[in-house]
Protein backbone atom coordinates (compact mmCIF):
# COMPACT_ATOMS: atom_id res chain seq x y z
CA UNK A 1 0.00 0.00 0.00
CA UNK A 2 1.49 3.02 -0.94
CA UNK A 3 0.84 6.90 -0.37
CA UNK A 4 0.20 8.71 -3.40
CA UNK A 5 1.57 12.06 -1.96
CA UNK A 6 5.01 10.63 -1.22
CA UNK A 7 7.22 10.09 -4.47
CA UNK A 8 7.30 6.23 -5.91
CA UNK A 9 11.07 6.45 -5.93
CA UNK A 10 12.05 7.54 -2.47
CA UNK A 11 9.71 5.04 -1.03
CA UNK A 12 11.00 1.95 0.80
CA UNK A 13 10.33 -1.50 -1.39
CA UNK A 14 9.61 -4.91 -0.42
CA UNK A 15 11.62 -5.36 3.49
CA UNK A 16 10.74 -3.09 5.96
CA UNK A 17 12.52 -0.74 6.77
CA UNK A 18 14.90 -2.64 9.38
CA UNK A 19 14.44 -5.61 7.83
CA UNK A 20 18.11 -7.18 5.93
CA UNK A 21 16.73 -7.03 2.11
CA UNK A 22 18.90 -5.59 -0.16
CA UNK A 23 18.55 -1.64 0.03
CA UNK A 24 16.29 0.14 -3.21
CA UNK A 25 18.97 1.36 -5.05
CA UNK A 26 17.16 4.31 -5.67
CA UNK A 27 17.17 4.77 -1.85
CA UNK A 28 19.27 8.20 -0.40
CA UNK A 29 21.95 7.39 1.85
CA UNK A 30 20.64 10.54 4.34
CA UNK A 31 18.61 7.74 6.38
CA UNK A 32 20.75 4.72 5.79
CA UNK A 33 23.44 6.71 7.59
CA UNK A 34 20.62 7.31 10.78
CA UNK A 35 19.98 3.30 10.89
CA UNK A 36 23.79 2.94 11.07
CA UNK A 37 24.10 5.42 13.88
CA UNK A 38 20.87 3.92 15.35
CA UNK A 39 22.24 0.33 15.96
CA UNK A 40 25.71 1.76 16.98
CA UNK A 41 23.80 3.62 19.51
CA UNK A 42 21.72 0.36 20.60
CA UNK A 43 25.39 -0.85 21.45
CA UNK A 44 26.48 1.80 23.59
CA UNK A 45 23.18 1.34 25.46
CA UNK A 46 23.87 -2.20 26.24
CA UNK A 47 27.21 -1.13 27.22
CA UNK A 48 26.46 1.38 29.71
CA UNK A 49 23.59 0.78 31.87
CA UNK A 50 22.76 -2.25 30.48
CA UNK A 51 26.35 -4.20 31.48
CA UNK A 52 27.82 -1.67 33.98
CA UNK A 53 24.04 -1.04 36.07
CA UNK A 54 22.15 1.91 36.35
CA UNK A 55 24.30 4.59 38.90
CA UNK A 56 23.26 5.36 42.41
CA UNK A 57 24.00 7.89 44.79
CA UNK A 58 26.56 6.14 45.86
CA UNK A 59 28.41 5.94 42.69
CA UNK A 60 27.35 9.77 42.07
CA UNK A 61 29.27 10.52 45.39
CA UNK A 62 32.21 8.59 44.52
CA UNK A 63 32.52 9.70 40.84
CA UNK A 64 30.77 12.52 39.96
CA UNK A 65 32.11 13.37 36.62
CA UNK A 66 32.40 9.83 35.56
CA UNK A 67 28.61 9.18 36.45
CA UNK A 68 27.69 12.34 34.99
CA UNK A 69 29.28 11.28 31.76
CA UNK A 70 27.66 7.65 31.67
CA UNK A 71 24.48 9.27 32.22
CA UNK A 72 24.72 11.53 28.85
CA UNK A 73 26.11 8.59 26.97
CA UNK A 74 22.91 6.66 28.33
CA UNK A 75 20.89 9.88 26.64
CA UNK A 76 22.18 9.87 23.80
CA UNK A 77 21.60 7.13 22.70
CA UNK A 78 18.71 6.12 23.90
CA UNK A 79 16.44 7.52 20.98
CA UNK A 80 17.90 4.54 18.58
CA UNK A 81 14.61 2.21 18.96
CA UNK A 82 12.34 5.04 18.42
CA UNK A 83 14.30 6.07 15.32
CA UNK A 84 13.91 2.33 13.30
CA UNK A 85 10.39 2.93 13.90
CA UNK A 86 10.38 6.21 12.54
CA UNK A 87 11.99 5.64 9.78
CA UNK A 88 9.34 2.90 8.76
CA UNK A 89 6.73 5.43 9.40
CA UNK A 90 8.49 7.89 6.80
CA UNK A 91 8.51 5.24 4.52
CA UNK A 92 5.36 3.57 5.41
CA UNK A 93 5.88 -0.49 5.83
CA UNK A 94 4.63 -2.55 2.28
CA UNK A 95 3.83 -5.24 4.22
CA UNK A 96 4.09 -8.07 1.78
CA UNK A 97 4.76 -12.10 1.74
CA UNK A 98 8.70 -11.25 0.95
CA UNK A 99 9.19 -8.15 3.04
CA UNK A 100 8.08 -10.14 6.03
CA UNK A 101 9.55 -13.45 4.47
CA UNK A 102 13.04 -11.46 4.79
CA UNK A 103 12.88 -10.04 8.33
CA UNK A 104 12.27 -14.23 9.30
CA UNK A 105 14.75 -15.28 7.57
CA UNK A 106 17.39 -12.62 8.74
CA UNK A 107 16.29 -13.75 12.21
CA UNK A 108 16.43 -17.34 11.84
CA UNK A 109 19.72 -16.92 10.25
CA UNK A 110 21.38 -14.47 12.83
CA UNK A 111 20.06 -17.29 15.70
CA UNK A 112 22.21 -20.08 13.74
CA UNK A 113 25.21 -17.89 13.40
CA UNK A 114 25.02 -17.22 17.11
CA UNK A 115 24.68 -20.39 17.96
CA UNK A 116 27.72 -21.44 16.10
CA UNK A 117 30.23 -18.49 17.11
CA UNK A 118 28.94 -19.28 20.72
CA UNK A 119 30.00 -23.40 20.45
CA UNK A 120 33.14 -22.29 19.02
CA UNK A 121 34.12 -19.95 22.12
CA UNK A 122 36.29 -21.23 24.77
CA UNK A 123 34.21 -22.22 27.34
CA UNK A 124 30.99 -21.74 24.91
CA UNK A 125 28.09 -24.07 26.59
CA UNK A 126 24.48 -24.56 24.78
CA UNK A 127 21.13 -24.61 26.16
CA UNK A 128 19.48 -27.10 23.64
CA UNK A 129 15.72 -25.93 25.26
CA UNK A 130 17.13 -21.89 24.85
CA UNK A 131 18.66 -23.09 21.51
CA UNK A 132 15.27 -24.53 19.86
CA UNK A 133 13.19 -21.08 21.15
CA UNK A 134 16.13 -18.92 19.55
CA UNK A 135 14.50 -19.75 16.49
CA UNK A 136 10.93 -18.63 17.34
CA UNK A 137 10.99 -15.26 16.18
CA UNK A 138 10.72 -12.50 18.30
CA UNK A 139 10.73 -15.06 21.64
CA UNK A 140 14.02 -13.12 22.90
CA UNK A 141 13.96 -10.25 20.69
CA UNK A 142 11.03 -7.99 22.22
CA UNK A 143 11.61 -5.55 19.13
CA UNK A 144 10.93 -8.32 16.60
CA UNK A 145 7.58 -9.07 18.15
CA UNK A 146 6.52 -5.39 17.89
CA UNK A 147 7.76 -4.87 14.67
CA UNK A 148 5.95 -8.35 13.12
CA UNK A 149 3.03 -6.50 14.97
CA UNK A 150 3.75 -3.55 13.34
CA UNK A 151 3.83 -5.05 10.04
CA UNK A 152 0.59 -6.80 10.59
CA UNK A 153 -1.15 -3.56 11.26
CA UNK A 154 0.82 -1.74 8.19
CA UNK A 155 -2.04 -2.32 5.60
CA UNK A 156 -4.79 -0.73 8.48
CA UNK A 157 -2.83 2.03 9.32
CA UNK A 158 -1.64 2.73 5.59
CA UNK A 159 -5.40 2.80 4.56
CA UNK A 160 -5.90 5.62 6.87
CA UNK A 161 -3.09 7.58 6.24
CA UNK A 162 -3.68 7.62 2.24
CA UNK A 163 -7.40 8.82 2.92
CA UNK A 164 -6.82 11.34 5.97
CA UNK A 165 -6.08 14.83 5.70
CA UNK A 166 -3.52 16.81 6.95
CA UNK A 167 -5.48 17.95 10.22
CA UNK A 168 -7.29 14.77 10.91
CA UNK A 169 -3.09 13.15 10.63
CA UNK A 170 -1.91 15.64 13.06
CA UNK A 171 -5.04 15.42 15.68
CA UNK A 172 -4.92 12.01 16.16
CA UNK A 173 -1.11 11.75 16.26
CA UNK A 174 -1.23 14.65 18.84
CA UNK A 175 -4.19 12.88 20.84
CA UNK A 176 -2.37 9.78 21.06
CA UNK A 177 0.98 11.19 22.51
CA UNK A 178 -1.18 12.91 24.76
CA UNK A 179 -2.34 9.96 25.93
CA UNK A 180 0.61 7.71 25.73
CA UNK A 181 2.06 10.84 28.00
CA UNK A 182 -0.39 10.45 30.46
CA UNK A 183 -1.11 6.67 31.00
CA UNK A 184 1.84 5.59 29.57
CA UNK A 185 4.50 7.71 31.23
CA UNK A 186 3.54 9.24 33.77
CA UNK A 187 0.84 6.70 35.29
CA UNK A 188 2.81 3.47 33.92
CA UNK A 189 -0.52 1.47 33.03
CA UNK A 190 -0.89 -1.70 30.93
CA UNK A 191 0.52 -1.81 27.40
CA UNK A 192 2.93 0.92 27.15
CA UNK A 193 5.51 -1.05 29.04
CA UNK A 194 7.88 2.25 28.84
CA UNK A 195 7.64 2.29 25.14
CA UNK A 196 8.83 -1.25 24.57
CA UNK A 197 5.60 -2.15 23.07
CA UNK A 198 3.24 -2.74 20.04
CA UNK A 199 1.30 0.30 21.36
CA UNK A 200 3.85 2.85 21.10
CA UNK A 201 5.06 1.37 17.64
CA UNK A 202 2.19 2.56 16.40
CA UNK A 203 2.50 6.16 17.58
CA UNK A 204 5.75 6.38 16.37
CA UNK A 205 4.91 4.77 12.86
CA UNK A 206 1.84 7.51 12.65
CA UNK A 207 4.30 10.00 13.92
CA UNK A 208 6.60 9.32 11.19
CA UNK A 209 3.89 9.33 8.52
CA UNK A 210 3.35 12.83 9.64
CA UNK A 211 6.43 14.18 9.35
CA UNK A 212 6.78 12.91 5.92
CA UNK A 213 3.31 14.59 4.81
CA UNK A 214 4.02 18.01 6.49
CA UNK A 215 7.84 17.68 5.44
CA UNK A 216 9.67 18.67 8.59
CA UNK A 217 12.91 18.05 7.26
CA UNK A 218 12.73 20.99 5.51
CA UNK A 219 12.76 23.04 8.77
CA UNK A 220 16.86 23.29 8.84
CA UNK A 221 18.82 20.55 10.31
CA UNK A 222 20.47 22.92 12.66
CA UNK A 223 16.90 23.62 14.37
CA UNK A 224 16.80 19.20 14.92
CA UNK A 225 20.26 19.14 15.82
CA UNK A 226 19.33 21.62 18.71
CA UNK A 227 16.39 19.99 19.66
CA UNK A 228 18.06 16.13 20.13
CA UNK A 229 20.85 18.10 21.89
CA UNK A 230 18.06 20.51 24.29
CA UNK A 231 16.44 17.25 25.16
CA UNK A 232 19.40 14.94 25.98
CA UNK A 233 21.08 17.25 28.32
CA UNK A 234 17.13 17.98 29.83
CA UNK A 235 17.50 14.19 30.53
CA UNK A 236 20.59 14.21 31.66
CA UNK A 237 21.10 17.31 34.29
CA UNK A 238 17.59 15.59 35.61
CA UNK A 239 19.39 12.44 36.50
CA UNK A 240 22.15 14.01 37.70
CA UNK A 241 19.90 16.06 40.08
CA UNK A 242 18.37 12.96 41.39
CA UNK A 243 21.58 11.33 42.02
CA UNK A 244 22.56 14.40 43.92
CA UNK A 245 19.86 14.80 46.10
CA UNK A 246 20.47 11.41 47.16
CA UNK A 247 17.25 9.41 45.10
CA UNK A 248 17.69 6.98 42.14
CA UNK A 249 17.98 7.46 38.79
CA UNK A 250 14.19 8.45 37.91
CA UNK A 251 12.42 5.34 35.56
CA UNK A 252 10.50 8.16 33.63
CA UNK A 253 14.06 9.36 32.24
CA UNK A 254 14.89 6.06 30.48
CA UNK A 255 11.62 4.99 29.29
CA UNK A 256 11.02 4.80 25.20
CA UNK A 257 7.23 6.51 25.89
CA UNK A 258 9.57 9.53 26.99
CA UNK A 259 8.48 13.21 25.71
CA UNK A 260 11.91 13.58 25.69
CA UNK A 261 13.32 9.96 24.28
CA UNK A 262 10.48 10.71 21.38
CA UNK A 263 11.74 14.38 20.49
CA UNK A 264 15.12 13.35 20.74
CA UNK A 265 14.10 9.96 18.14
CA UNK A 266 12.35 12.51 15.82
CA UNK A 267 15.14 15.33 15.87
CA UNK A 268 17.39 12.64 14.70
CA UNK A 269 15.25 11.13 12.13
CA UNK A 270 14.43 14.86 10.70
CA UNK A 271 18.22 15.78 10.92
CA UNK A 272 19.29 13.16 8.34
CA UNK A 273 16.32 13.21 6.11
CA UNK A 274 17.50 16.21 5.04
CA UNK A 275 20.70 14.93 4.36
CA UNK A 276 20.30 14.13 0.26
CA UNK A 277 23.45 12.48 -0.85
CA UNK A 278 24.50 8.40 -2.03
CA UNK A 279 27.00 6.28 -0.83
CA UNK A 280 26.65 2.53 -1.80
CA UNK A 281 29.02 1.52 1.15
CA UNK A 282 26.55 3.41 3.69
CA UNK A 283 23.40 1.42 1.78
CA UNK A 284 25.00 -1.50 2.04
CA UNK A 285 25.89 -1.56 5.80
CA UNK A 286 22.67 -0.27 6.78
CA UNK A 287 21.06 -3.39 5.08
CA UNK A 288 22.63 -5.11 7.67
CA UNK A 289 22.17 -3.22 10.15
CA UNK A 290 19.72 -5.15 12.03
CA UNK A 291 22.22 -8.47 12.32
CA UNK A 292 24.40 -6.13 14.82
CA UNK A 293 21.11 -6.32 16.99
CA UNK A 294 20.35 -9.91 16.37
CA UNK A 295 23.57 -11.35 17.04
CA UNK A 296 24.90 -9.19 20.23
CA UNK A 297 21.83 -9.53 21.86
CA UNK A 298 20.87 -13.36 20.97
CA UNK A 299 20.76 -15.68 24.41
CA UNK A 300 23.91 -17.16 23.36
CA UNK A 301 26.38 -14.21 22.95
CA UNK A 302 24.76 -11.22 25.00
CA UNK A 303 25.98 -12.25 28.30
CA UNK A 304 29.86 -12.67 26.93
CA UNK A 305 29.22 -9.06 25.57
CA UNK A 306 28.26 -7.55 28.91
CA UNK A 307 31.25 -9.57 29.91
CA UNK A 308 33.93 -7.70 27.80
CA UNK A 309 32.04 -4.46 28.18
CA UNK A 310 32.21 -4.71 32.10
CA UNK A 311 35.94 -6.34 31.97
CA UNK A 312 36.91 -2.79 30.06
CA UNK A 313 35.58 -0.94 32.81
CA UNK A 314 37.05 -2.54 35.71
CA UNK A 315 40.72 -2.63 33.60
CA UNK A 316 41.05 0.71 32.50
CA UNK A 317 39.72 3.94 33.78
CA UNK A 318 38.76 7.74 32.42
CA UNK A 319 39.57 8.58 28.71
CA UNK A 320 41.01 5.01 28.05
CA UNK A 321 37.91 3.09 29.00
CA UNK A 322 35.99 5.10 26.93
CA UNK A 323 38.56 4.64 24.43
CA UNK A 324 38.58 1.02 24.23
CA UNK A 325 34.74 0.26 24.84
CA UNK A 326 34.78 2.39 21.48
CA UNK A 327 36.79 -0.21 19.89
CA UNK A 328 34.94 -2.90 21.21
CA UNK A 329 31.75 -1.94 20.07
CA UNK A 330 32.92 -0.88 16.78
CA UNK A 331 34.27 -4.72 16.18
CA UNK A 332 31.25 -5.93 17.39
CA UNK A 333 29.54 -4.12 14.80
CA UNK A 334 31.96 -4.21 12.11
CA UNK A 335 32.28 -8.51 12.46
CA UNK A 336 28.26 -8.76 12.75
CA UNK A 337 28.32 -7.07 9.42
CA UNK A 338 30.41 -9.15 7.65
CA UNK A 339 28.72 -12.51 9.54
CA UNK A 340 25.55 -11.01 7.83
CA UNK A 341 26.77 -11.15 4.05
CA UNK A 342 26.05 -14.63 2.89
CA UNK A 343 22.36 -13.92 4.14
CA UNK A 344 22.58 -11.73 2.01
CA UNK A 345 23.91 -13.17 -0.96
CA UNK A 346 21.45 -16.39 -0.33
CA UNK A 347 18.16 -14.36 0.16
CA UNK A 348 19.08 -12.44 -3.19
CA UNK A 349 19.72 -16.07 -4.79
CA UNK A 350 16.57 -17.60 -3.39
CA UNK A 351 14.44 -14.48 -4.76
CA UNK A 352 16.47 -14.56 -8.27
CA UNK A 353 15.38 -18.44 -8.64
CA UNK A 354 11.67 -17.42 -7.08
CA UNK A 355 11.32 -14.94 -10.19
CA UNK A 356 13.29 -17.43 -12.58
Amino acid sequence: MEQPEIPKARRCSGAPAIAGGTAPAERGSGIECLRILAMFMVLVLHADFAALGIPSASDFGAGAWGVSLRCLLEQLALPAVNCFVLVSGWFSIRTSPRGVGSLLFQVLYCSLVALAVAACLPGGHIDWKTAGLSFVPGYYHWFIRSYLGLMILAPVLNAWLRQATVRQMAVVTAAFYLFQTVYGWVMGADGFNGGYSLLSFVGLYLLGAVARRLEWQRRGWRMWLMAYLLCTVAATVWQVLSLRQGMKIPAMTLAYDSPLTVTSALSLTMLFASLHFRNLAVNLAAASALAVYLLHFSPFLFQRYLHVCRHIYKVYSGPMAVLMTALFLLAVFGVSILLDQPRRLLWNSLRRRKRN
